[in-house]
């Protein structure tokens, strides 16, 4: 009988939510199908070459995190494990517990202050034959872009730390049977997208010269690590300054001079962009919702898109006087918890 090498092929991913930031759960059971992740370490060396030799004599290691490519599709389940690792814990609730009661409708809204509480994660990833293990996870960057042609979707993770020879430990990875996260992917007709002068009038006036978006959430968290050898201090912070676009590109025609207008004068745009699928129970159908506070920053030439007259126009998210919202994310589906 012969036993094959590791193949790459048999490699998986599984992450867990942390209670206490850096530090691994009971159980990192989650498998996700629609996101993958793939961890790397991110060891940074100073070299120093000293006058007389023409090779580095030493070299002092000076960062040691854990950097993580995720790469997938847009989903109405799997997202919401990004989100929460950018925005904050969401805001879950039960439209109808009698009639639909496995349902659930997550809400996340970001004000432009400060973020009560980030969601870490644990994370696997290899196989029984080989594994390593990235604590402290946290999701960073977050980029959808929406046409009829193609959904694109990226993201990135970053990592406290990396860490290899786990299978040994007292909770060995894949060693429990996996929880299998229900895969409800956004197909590019879903799509609808709204534009109005006031967050109160979200959803009002359908963009029907609409022939592509792409909203963009910058980088949210970056990491604290204080002097001390054990790293126990280890943490991270909120970016000072965050950039956040929702980028659009519209038809030649009335809508783009409304636009147009509003990126001279300064007045804002509120987009809503909502994918809808499949009913889930009664009358509650998958949705994936982000609602934006937008000043138009530029406009760039005329162009062809599919030989259809069109012009991109591009705005910076920015927080809204009167709701008090920069945007809102709401996700609706099965998943209990996020």
């Amino acid at each position: 009988m012969a036993t094959p090498k590791a193949g790459f092929g048999s490699f998986e991913t599984r992450i867990g939510k942390e209670t206490t930031y850096g530090v691994a759960p009971a159980t990192i059971p989650n498998r996700l199908s629609d996101l993958s992740i793939i961890p790397s370490p991110d060891i940074e060396v100073d070299f120093f070459t000293p006058t007389g030799s023409t090779a580095p004599t030493v070299g002092s290691v000076t960062r040691d995190r854990a950097m993580g490519e995720v790469s997938g599709r847009q989903s109405f389940s799997g997202l919401g494990f990004v989100l929460a690792g950018m925005l904050g814990t969401p805001v879950t609730t039960s439209p109808d517990s009698v009639a639909a009661p496995t349902v659930r409708q997550h809400v996340w809204t970001m004000t432009g202050l400060k973020t009560a509480t980030f969601e870490s994660y644990a994370m696997d990833f290899g196989s029984t034959d080989w594994a390593v293990r990235v604590l402290g996870g946290l999701f960073n960057g977050l980029t959808l872009g929406i046409n009829r042609g193609s959904l694109d979707f990226s993201s990135a993770l970053w990592g406290k730390e990396f860490i290899t020879g786990i299978t040994g430990t007292s909770t060995p990875p894949f060693s429990a049977a996996p929880v299998d996260i229900v895969n409800a992917v956004v197909n590019a007709l879903h799509y609808e997208v709204w534009n109005d002068s006031t967050w109160a009038a979200l959803g009002t006036t359908k963009l029907l010269e609409l022939y592509g978006a792409e909203i963009s959430l910058g980088d949210r968290t970056a990491p604290a690590e204080p002097v001390n050898r054990t790293r126990s201090s280890d943490g991270f912070v909120e970016v000072s300054e965050q950039e956040h676009t929702f980028n659009a590109t519209i038809g030649c025609d009335t809508t783009a001079n409304t636009l147009i207008a509003r990126l001279k004068s300064g007045a804002r745009s509120f987009f809503r962009a909502k994918a809808t699928g499949d009913i889930i129970a009664t009358t509650f159908p998958l949705s994936l919702t982000v609602d934006a506070c937008v000043q138009h920053s530029a406009a760039s030439a005329p162009q062809s898109s599919d030989n259809v007259a069109t012009i991109p126009i591009d705005g910076r998210m920015v927080r809204d006087t009167v709701s008090g919202n920069v945007c809102k994310f709401t996700l609706v589906n099965t998943i209990t918890a996020y």
